[in-house]
């Protein structure tokens, strides 16, 4: 590879003409130059750039897009109110553990009793663990929710069906043509997903779930006998599992 003081950089080309630059410089308040980079970036519409820019969490797609929420949320409801202790299965990369510590506080926080996995990476590998199935099995676990892992974790899906454990899956990476059969499954790719957003990393799907949790228990007048808890405060978790996950950071990515 040549070295990077011997390569010649050169500008891209605009994409819009120096007038339609100037005009949208004017429109934003911004200098001629922030919007020549902006438009060398995708970004040459008005509306783009104001999300870009000033775009806001009031400005996030409904989780409820997301193809297996409702049943999702509907399970999960139901754990918190019988007081079943919902184990989340992690996984080992700054993704994975990111997701789970944010899925373990807001669980704890909306009431719920948790309990997690993080598979070690030499002993177990990748994805959902049927040690782990096993062990929740034998413990009286009944709620396991994957993150980061399991979309095609099939054999480990059927394993959880027999030991009458209700898996929910949540992850992003690309899905096989066969899925798992589960109780849940929340993926951006998966075919039929109404999403708008299709990069979250693991720890977006994640958040994007306990927002929908949430808002369940609220319309159950949950919080009128507890605080509601300001799922803001785990923003610090989802950026660093979005930024360590080399995800985009435009659109969703960069409002979270």
């Amino acid at each position: 590879m040549e070295p990077v003081n011997r390569r010649r950089w050169q500008e891209r080309p605009p994409l819009l003409n120096p007038v339609e630059e100037q005009k949208l410089a004017s429109v934003l308040n911004l200098r001629p130059l922030t919007v020549s980079v902006l438009v060398r970036r995708g970004i040459d519409r008005e509306a783009n750039a104001r999300q870009f820019l000033d775009g806001g969490l009031n400005t996030l797609p409904d989780p409820f897009l997301l193809k297996g929420m409702e049943a999702a949320t509907t399970r999960l409801q139901q754990a918190i109110g019988k007081g079943e202790t919902i184990l989340v299965h992690g996984d080992y990369d700054v993704d994975g553990i990111s997701g789970s510590a944010l899925l373990v506080e807001g669980i704890k926080k909306l009431g719920g009793t948790v309990d997690y996995h993080i598979p070690l990476r030499l002993r177990d590998g990748y994805g959902l663990s049927a040690e782990a199935l096993q062990q929740a099995a034998q413990g009286g676990i009944r709620v396991v929710l994957s993150v980061d892992c399991g979309i095609s974790a099939c054999d480990e899906a059927e394993l959880a069906r027999r030991l009458g454990i209700d898996l929910i899956i949540t992850d992003h990476h690309q899905p096989p043509e066969q899925l798992p059969e589960a109780t849940a499954i929340i993926n951006p790719h998966q075919p039929g997903c109404e999403f708008p957003f299709k990069a979250l990393a693991g720890v977006g799907v994640a958040f994007f779930l306990l927002v929908a949790l949430r808002k369940r228990l609220r319309e159950t007048g949950y919080f009128s006998q507890r605080p509601e808890p300001d799922l803001r405060h785990s923003l610090d978790l989802v950026a660093l599992g979005t930024i360590a996950d080399i995800v985009p950071l435009h659109g969703v990515n960069r409002l979270l």
